[in-house]
């Protein structure tokens, strides 16, 4: 979407250009809004109601809201019998007109009301104000570029720097930040002036604005603990909770499959959905093990993937990857990437690759180990800190194994990279 606070307009072949840049996150279809200085445009991935009705950008039925929207709403339902009983009527099936509708009844407090994952645009044509909003844990994404003219926005960067004015530079700060933890904690990218709007966050912009302002919604609580709850009862609501969660996100008109690692995470999704969809398609990214020996061994994961398959009846795949894939994917996977996080992000694509041939949605068990204290590798090094500021320096010594920080200044971040023109 493009907004141009100047009240300049914005010409629909420029958005449709933006759009095309992000073509492959929605085959199934496209829409377009112009509105003088404000201009919408959505490439669709038809989950719910795959019929034209569910087209987007969609517009409330008193006419004051349009919205595009990326994402799934698993409360959307039950949402939606409540507008129903408001006076609101429903032409389609789809999450995004509960969305548009609740926007028209409650405004954009609304959006709190959401279970699920979300990065919204809505335009309010009475006030001419636009929203920005994103999920709780931001797994939607949603990059933003604001030069004080306008705001420019999309759920991948490739089509922002698709505006005609948008000119961006490599972030020198956010590369120093990823190669010191291989991560991003501020919410900005190595694309200079392009930033990312943080989960649990809804910003306003209208023709006052003169900078984007974060309004955060929601954060964790962990200050005052239900010391009443038992070990066991903890156990059961663990329990009870986990399968809602599974058999919410399952809400779709088209085929459902899950990723299976033969970890915890995914095993344990695949045992409630195997039992919500008759022969659930399971999907698995395993390595070549010919020439490799010791504990690397222990890094395939194909073997118990397939007793889980076998076990949980699904139809099960998988993807061998050689030694040779991974140099042939890197460029692809940052292409798609962009904005660059430490994980497993090219056997994701590889195994996302395969489960497209088959479903048009995956469940997957991203966070099951860090919520349950996984991966003890990444704890024992601090268990002996006798401080905060020893923890902290005992950790970030330890995540400095792949670029200690005199070669990050004197061999990495030499003139070449400081010179570099991110527009060519």
């Amino acid at each position: 979407g493009v907004f141009n606070l100047d009240g300049s307009p914005f010409p629909l072949r420029g958005i449709k250009d933006m759009a095309a840049a992000i073509a492959h996150r929605g085959p199934d279809g496209e829409g377009y809004y112009v509105e003088d200085n404000l201009a919408f445009g959505h490439k669709r991935l038809s989950i719910l109601d795959t019929s034209d009705k569910g087209l987007q950008p969609m517009t409330s039925k008193d006419g004051n809201w349009v919205v595009i929207f990326n994402g799934a709403i698993y409360n959307f339902l039950d949402l939606k019998q409540e507008l129903k009983s408001k006076g609101h009527y429903f032409v389609s099936g789809t999450d995004t007109e509960v969305i548009v509708e609740g926007l028209a009844e409650y405004g954009t407090a609304f959006l709190e009301r959401l279970n699920g994952m979300f990065a919204i645009g809505a335009w309010n044509k009475r006030e001419k104000t636009l929203y920005l909003s994103r999920d709780r844990f931001g797994v939607k994404p949603l990059y933003y570029w604001f030069n004080g003219k306008s705001i420019v926005f999309a759920s991948e960067i490739k089509a922002i720097i698709k505006h005609p004015d948008c000119k961006v530079g490599l972030n020198h700060e956010a590369l120093n930040e990823y190669f010191t933890f291989q991560n991003l904690f501020a919410y900005h990218t190595l694309f200079k002036g392009i930033h990312m709007l943080p989960p649990a966050n809804t910003v306003r912009i209208d023709y006052h604005t003169s900078f984007v302002k974060h309004q955060s919604w929601w954060d964790y609580n962990f200050s005052e603990p239900d010391s009443r709850m038992s070990f066991e009862e903890a156990k059961v609501e663990t329990e009870r909770l986990f399968k809602q969660a599974v058999i919410r996100q399952m809400i779709s008109d088209v085929p459902i499959g899950s990723y299976l690692s033969g970890g915890m995470d995914s095993g344990s999704i695949t045992a409630i959905a195997s039992k919500q969809v008759k022969r659930l398609a399971t999907f698995t990214a395993g390595f070549d093990m010919s020439a490799v020996t010791g504990v690397e061994a222990n890094y395939d994961e194909r073997r118990a993937a397939e007793l889980m398959a076998s076990f949980f009846k699904t139809e099960h795949y998988e993807q061998v990857i050689n030694a040779g894939d991974l140099s042939w994917s890197l460029p692809r996977v940052v292409y798609h990437l962009e904005d660059l996080r430490v994980g497993m992000s090219y056997p994701n694509y590889y195994i996302s690759r395969l489960a497209s041939k088959f479903v048009k949605v995956a469940l997957q068990g991203t966070g099951g180990d860090e919520l349950y204290g996984g991966y003890p590798w990444r704890y024992y090094r601090v268990f002996d800190s006798i401080s905060q500021k020893d923890f902290f320096n005992q950790y970030y010594d330890f995540w400095q194994r792949l670029v200690p920080n005199d070669d990050r200044k004197n061999t990495l971040f030499t003139s070449n990279i400081k010179d570099f023109d991110i527009n060519r």
